[in-house]
This record gives C-alpha cells, sequence and structure tokens, in this order.
C-alpha cells in the first residue's frame, strides 16, 4: 500500500519528500501530514472506487497514458487481478515525434527491448537508417522532442499569462466557496501564488549557487556525472523507487568517490526554485560535490566525464551514445544493449565507480556501435508517429495487435 503512497508524492505521500523539495499545499496534503494514518485510508478508498468502476463497466480491455501515479497504479492492480490486458501508450525517449504501445506494468518499450537482446545475441547487423540516426545525434546532440517541449512550454509561460490564469483559479474558488463547497474542490489558489513568488525569489538568491564550466575546463578535470530527475517524478516514485531521495544518492555517491575525483550533480531545471537554499547547502557541503546549473548544456559534461551514474535518465543513453562508461542503479530503456553496468546494491556502488573510471569495459567500436543502432532500429520498429497516431489508428492498431497476439500466444 505504501508504494501507492509515495506514487502520491505531491499529495497523500508529501511526508516522504519534505525535506527534499517545496510543492504547494493542499488540503490532501495538509491531511496526510496531520495523520500519518490517513494516507492509507486514502489509497483504501481509492481502491474501492476501482473496484467499484471496473464492477460497473466490466471492461474487456484497459487504455492508459501512465500506470505511476496513485490512480493508475490501482487501475493497473485491479486489471491484473482480473486479467485485463491494460495498454500504456507512451512518448519514446530513444526517437522525437514517436510513441509505443506497451503491456508491461513499468511501461518499458518490451517489443524494443527482447527485439534489441535477440539481435544482439544473433549477430545481426543494423540497417543503414538506423546507424544514421546513431551518427547524426553523435553530430548534433539535441534533446528528444517531448521534453524539449514540456521546457518550451514551460519557458512561454510570461507574467501575464500566469497571473490571468490565477484570477481564472481565484474566481472559480470564490464560486465554490460561495456556493457552499458543494461537488469536487478547484485548485487552491493561494498556495500556488506564494509558491510562485517563492520559486521567483528562490532563483534570483540561489543562481550564484551553482557553476557552469566551460568545456576546456572539464577536459582537464577527473569527474563522475549523475544528472537529477525533477521531484517527484515517476521515473524515481515508480521505476526506480529505491533511489527516490535524491539528496541520499548524492551523499552515499560522494563517499564513494575515488580519490582526485570530483562529483558533478546537474540539477533539473524544473526542481529550480523548489529547493531550500539550506538543502543546496547541505549537498554543496559534501565531500567533491560541485552542483551544475541545469540550463548548461549536459552533452559537454557528459563527453568528458570519467563516468556517468543513472537510474531511468537520459544521461545513460546520452552517455553511451559518447561512449562514456555508464552506470545503471536500475532497469532502464537500454539495457538491452548491454552496455552499462547495473548496480541496485548500494553497498557494490562503490566497487562499481571504482571498476569505470580505472579499468572502463573495452569493446570494439564496431561491436560498440552495432549495439546502439540495433537499439534504435528496434525501437524505430516498435513505435508509431505520435502525430500521425492522432490522425489514423491503423499504425496504433497493428501495434496493439502485435502485443495482444503475444498475449494470446503466452
Amino acid at each position: 500500500m505504501n508504494r501507492l503512497i509515495l506514487a502520491g508524492e505531491r499529495t497523500m505521500g508529501r511526508a516522504y519528500g519534505q525535506d527534499l523539495y517545496d510543492w504547494p499545499s493542499t488540503e490532501i496534503s495538509r491531511r496526510a501530514l496531520r495523520d500519518n494514518a490517513e494516507p492509507g485510508r486514502m489509497i483504501e478508498r481509492l481502491m474501492a472506487r476501482v473496484i467499484e468502476v471496473f464492477d460497473r463497466f466490466r471492461p474487456d480491455i484497459v487504455v492508459a497514458g501512465q500506470t505511476a501515479s496513485p490512480e493508475g497504479i490501482a487501475v493497473m492492480m485491479v486489471a491484473a487481478a482480473r486479467n485485463i490486458p491494460l495498454l500504456v501508450n507512451r512518448p519514446s525517449k530513444l526517437l522525437s515525434h514517436r510513441c509505443f504501445w506497451t503491456l508491461d506494468p513499468f511501461m518499458w518499450n518490451r517489443r524494443a527491448d527482447a527485439m534489441c537482446r535477440d539481435s544482439v545475441v544473433a549477430g545481426h547487423l543494423p540497417d543503414d537508417e538506423a546507424m544514421k540516426r546513431l551518427e547524426a545525434f553523435r553530430a548534433a546532440p539535441e534533446t528528444v522532442a517531448y521534453i524539449k517541449r514540456n521546457w518550451d512550454i514551460a519557458a512561454a509561460m510570461s507574467w501575464l499569462q500566469w497571473h490571468k490564469n490565477i484570477v481564472l483559479q481565484l474566481a472559480s474558488w470564490a464560486s465554490w466557496v460561495c456556493k457552499g463547497r458543494i461537488g469536487t474542490a478547484p485548485r487552491e489558489p493561494i498556495p500556488k501564488i506564494a509558491e510562485y513568488y517563492r520559486i521567483g525569489w528562490r532563483k534570483r538568491v540561489q543562481r550564484k549557487l551553482f557553476a557552469s564550466l566551460p568545456e576546456d575546463r572539464l577536459a582537464g578535470m577527473r569527474y563522475v556525472l549523475i544528472a537529477l530527475h525533477k521531484e517527484p517524478e515517476l521515473a524515481l516514485n515508480y521505476q526506480a523507487a529505491q533511489w527516490h531521495s535524491q539528496k541520499a544518492l548524492i551523499s552515499w555517491l560522494s563517499a564513494n568517490l575515488p580519490a582526485g575525483y570530483r562529483l558533478l550533480v546537474r540539477e533539473h531545471r524544473f526542481n529550480e526554485g523548489r529547493r531550500t537554499t539550506a538543502f543546496l547547502n547541505e549537498v554543496r557541503m559534501l565531500p567533491g560535490v560541485m552542483l551544475i546549473s541545469p540550463f548548461d548544456s549536459q552533452f559537454k559534461y557528459i563527453r568528458h566525464a570519467a563516468a556517468i551514474v543513472t537510474d531511468t535518465g537520459s544521461t545513460g543513453w546520452e552517455g553511451l551514445v559518447f561512449g562514456r562508461p555508464v552506470i545503471s542503479l536500475s532497469e532502464n530503456y537500454y539495457t538491452a544493449t548491454g552496455l552499462t553496468e547495473e548496480v541496485t546494491d548500494p553497498a557494490r556502488l562503490g566497487a562499481a565507480i571504482l571498476r569505470s573510471v580505472l579499468a572502463p569495459q573495452q569493446m570494439p567500436d564496431v561491436e560498440y556501435n552495432r549495439r546502439l543502432a540495433l537499439l534504435l532500429q528496434a525501437e524505430f520498429q516498435t513505435t508509431v508517429v505520435q502525430n500521425e497516431q492522432a490522425q489514423s489508428l491503423n499504425a496504433s492498431l497493428e501495434s496493439i495487435d502485435a502485443l495482444m497476439g503475444r498475449v494470446e500466444a503466452v
């Protein structure tokens, strides 16, 4: 049950992240913090409601966009208990403007994963298009489109537009109060206003705490790189929950640094202003740790890293593309290449870092590139174009048929 509470870290699971970041106060989070038995009761009510919906509609199949929120996990659990297939549609993290369908409870593209593994073992060669994609990314690396779109949307929100939105929220809240607080409560506007100005102030005063290093200096440094997720996020609270406290992870990495190495910690841009200054200073005081600006290009830090540590992040994939040793703290979408060292036990992390920086895995370039390109090829063959998906369901239906065919065969 408590894993569902952790998945709701912004609301009912607020106690799990109180010292990690700030998030607007809500009625649910306040109730959860006043009584630590209340989150469990919330989950019980949620499960009862999901079961009621399944009993009423008796679905043959369930379609979702994610299974990482408390609601998504509850639906997944009930569907699994009743042997009802649950199809999830996710954007590709490898190829821009493409998405895939999956039956996997952790939302991985298992078809691409299996295809890549089989091709690697069989000694297959990738097609020319896959090799071109690999070389094009090396020549001009860029963030995958759906993530960049999220950044652009956030950056485009002007002061005036934000305040127009908050006026509408205030009006909605006032109307709900005047009508006797009947029905679903709208989003509380006062905590959002407080958050907006708190973040703005922190951005100004905390900017000096982050370094932005030129590439020539990075070329002469010995360092291990870790890029943080935004908090909270599905990758931490669901796919790699054992590492959900990134502060604890940074501390443990610091304690396992080889002599003469730094730990460069690249913050996530969506955490900007959500961390307390005390949090950032505590991280900066850890031996060997340096905070890196989230708005500095990640690729120059990746190119010169002695090793990269990641859980499910894209930094690991980008590190592989640039030939860097990658330590993966959990399963991820590029595990099938066999090019990462997977370390799920914290006690083994220090030895893994030593191996990565002192005796990295040696593999001929031809074989190394073959594996990366095979993953790109498998991803392309198991994904559909996002824009076309909205206009025609044919490609998606073919992909779903392939998935369902495998289920029926099993």
